[in-house]
């Protein structure tokens, strides 16, 4: 597994891997962020997600998938397009700022893509729609719609 961004998401996402037992390598520009990683263990090496011989020399062709945690659209999408050219089967699962920058990264080539303002929008919404009585798998239902619908507004 290969994590691209190892700030705050990118580190929650790679906490949870190693509890799982999930080995990863993570991508990181901050020098800073880095050498306090690898002062710890955290298998994390200095590059931009979207360089090709960086890529290949980390062997993203045995990964199981790539966790794009960037907040910077242009950086997030440049890595997409880039896995893409050399793994175009890979599973790339990305963060996104809102539903624009989603939608940018779902052409670009992601395969999930999770807009951070939206899903806590709904994470909310959900909380609330179950303190009102709505059933859980109900509430699940119209979240989905909502996700779904707002996402492809923007294609219009």
């Amino acid at each position: 597994m290969i994590v691209a961004g190892y700030g705050r998401v990118g580190q929650m996402v790679g906490q949870m891997l190693s509890e799982q037992g999930v080995s990863f390598i993570a991508i990181e520009h901050d020098i800073k962020l880095i050498d306090r990683h690898r002062g710890v263990g955290t298998p994390v090496v200095f590059g931009d997600a979207s360089r090709p011989e960086l890529l290949r020399k980390l062997h993203i062709e045995r990964a199981r998938a790539v966790v794009l945690t960037m907040d910077n659209t242009a950086a997030a999408t440049h890595a997409t397009q880039g896995i893409r050219r050399i793994v175009p089967e890979m599973r790339i699962i990305a963060r996104s700022r809102d539903e624009k920058h989603a939608l940018i990264l779902r052409e670009a080539g992601a395969s999930v893509v999770v807009p951070e303002t939206l899903e806590s929008a709904l994470k909310l919404a959900g909380a609330a729609l179950e303190a009102l009585g709505v059933p859980s798998d109900a509430a699940a239902r119209l979240l989905e719609q909502e996700r779904e619908r707002r996402i492809m507004a923007l294609r219009e």
